[in-house]
């Protein structure tokens, strides 16, 4: 099915279930030694993310991938409007150390677009669960619901290395609410 946006237009369910189905085929796609080499470092991650896998998911989703749009936001996929603005649809930052992810998630919360997307790069347990969603985004997302409407989807990506490489989800809605049922394990490869 070749996604189209304007059917999808403030479905956010659908936007994120599209990018999460587009990611997963991305990620089986690509060959494991190419994540080898991006897990060496966090530049090369980061290089990895924004010139490899991130172009193709937009390709995917029949978007356009833009590096570093408007307020230096990490990624941007966006759709030409009427009049050739360049409209984002899904915005992305990443950060590789989780414990300063705050300041990524909070430029995210003041961004508007229908899914905003934050990769980072940490074991996922449940101690570091706890620590990251109630000391790190918990209180942002709450301000941010509570104050003034939130747009779209919060998602968070996390990639975790131990014997094999994880990526798991958390996802807030636009309410501020965690998804129970997106927080899980995505993929492992």
């Amino acid at each position: 099915m070749t996604f189209d946006y304007s059917i999808i237009k403030g479905n956010f369910s659908l936007l994120w279930t599209t990018f999460k189905n587009s990611l997963v085929e991305s990620i089986n796609e690509t060959d494991k030694s190419i994540f080898e080499q991006a897990w060496k470092s966090r530049s090369e991650r980061t290089l990895f993310y924004f010139d490899s896998l991130l172009p193709k998911v937009a390709s995917k989703m029949n978007l356009e991938f833009e590096k570093e749009m408007n307020f230096r936001v990490d990624g941007t996929f966006y759709i030409k409007a009427g009049q050739t603005s360049k409209v984002p649809i899904i915005l992305l930052e990443s950060e590789n150390e989780a414990f300063t992810s705050h300041y990524e998630f909070h430029k995210l919360c003041l961004l508007n677009a229908p899914l905003k997307v934050l990769m980072i790069c940490n074991d996922w347990n449940d101690s570091s669960k706890k620590i990251l969603t109630e000391n790190f985004w918990g209180y942002i997302i709450e301000d941010f619901a509570e104050e003034c409407s939130l747009t779209g989807y919060f998602a968070i990506i996390i990639g975790e290395w131990n014997e094999n490489l994880k990526f798991y989800t958390f996802v807030y809605d636009n309410h501020g609410n965690s998804i129970g049922t997106e927080d899980k394990l995505l993929i492992e490869i």
